[in-house]
């Protein structure tokens, strides 16, 4: 899809403007084809925040999530979808998952994960992947799978040898790698090379390069009922209810009611 739009490849040196122009040259709706798709989330937004040097909690512990830098990231997140039409609507998806689409050379640049490797393996096309585009630097996600042991087990040494071999056994190392699903966390550079050496992708070792600027999200105990209350407002802001400034506003308010209690 590149080659036939005449676009340049992404670079490590690509920012948010370079995504939009690319996903604009791609785009072409009459044929149904979007230049981008990247879920309009919380899970999504406070990554993106962090491209734009935002910070959704201070040090100090001041919810921040409403400052101009902020509302900019979320902007940038709706502007594909409502304003600049590179990205497809709920409406335009129609039921059919992003995975799909691209599957189906109906999305051009897709923001996903790497467990979704093993379901392009197989796809009628040449494709890649590449770091995240900045605004003002990198960030990216960072989630992890763990193992943990109950203090009050009677199968304390049968947990832990399980636990041990889950985490860290070769041969348990070997078999997560073969699924080609997720990394295990493991410091042996043999059993790592073994993964960068399977294609597609080519450029595997931009898994390891993303590591370098990756970022958590804050860590709220009612996680899930902070994303769902965000969640909801950002769907008001992609349909045109409220904008990203008021969006924010109201989420400062329900983060620092959740603090509070």
């Amino acid at each position: 899809m590149f080659d036939a739009a005449g676009v340049e490849y992404p670079t490590a040196d690509w920012t948010w403007e370079d995504e939009l122009a690319a996903a604009e040259q791609l785009t072409n709706a009459d044929e149904g084809v979007w230049g981008m798709n990247a879920p309009v989330t919380y899970n999504e937004f406070y990554k993106t925040a962090a491209q734009n040097s935002c910070e959704i909690i201070a040090a100090d512990g001041t919810v921040t999530i409403d400052q101009p830098a902020c509302v900019e990231a979320l902007q940038f997140m709706v502007d594909p979808v409502a304003n600049l039409h590179v990205q497809a609507s709920e409406a335009d998806l129609a039921g059919i998952g992003d995975t799909d689409l691209f599957l189906q050379s109906q999305i051009a640049m897709i923001t996903t994960g790497i467990w979704m490797i093993p379901l392009f393996e197989d796809a009628p096309f040449a494709w890649d992947i590449a770091l995240e585009p900045g605004n003002t630097t990198h960030a990216h996600h960072f989630f992890s799978n763990a193992v943990a042991i109950s203090n009050e087990t009677e199968l304390a040494d049968a947990a832990w040898a399980w636990q041990s071999f889950l985490s860290a056994d070769p041969a348990s190392s070997e078999l997560r790698i073969a699924a080609n699903w997720e990394l295990p966390a493991v410091t042996d550079q043999s059993l790592l090379d073994s993964w960068l050496a399977q294609t597609p992708p080519d450029s595997r070792e931009v898994v390891f390069e993303a590591l370098d600027t990756l970022v958590t999200p804050p860590p709220f105990t009612n996680q899930a009922m902070i994303a769902d209350e965000l969640n909801v407002l950002f769907q008001r802001v992609l349909s045109g209810e409220i904008t990203a400034e008021e969006a924010l506003a109201q989420a400062k308010i329900t983060i620092e009611e959740s603090l509070s209690e």
